[in-house]
């Protein structure tokens, strides 16, 4: 099992310059994110994901999707 620290969740409709914003993060709409999740489960065998407490209220939306 590998975890990662997702230095920020971002809601938004423009993905690519969000992306430029930041290294290590997920962001896009919530679809876009989920499928960065599972892109990045496949290819680096990421399983867990923490994430801070200021972002805690957008990963939620994310979590709601995976379920």
């Amino acid at each position: 099992m590998l975890e990662a620290l997702a230095q920020n969740v971002e809601i938004t409709d423009d993905q690519a310059s969000a992306a430029r914003s930041f290294v290590a993060a997920a962001e896009g709409s919530v679809a876009q994110v989920v499928e960065q999740l599972h892109s990045t489960r496949e290819r680096r065998g990421i399983t867990r994901w923490v994430v801070r407490e200021p972002a805690l209220d957008t990963a939620e939306q994310v979590l709601a999707a995976l379920r």
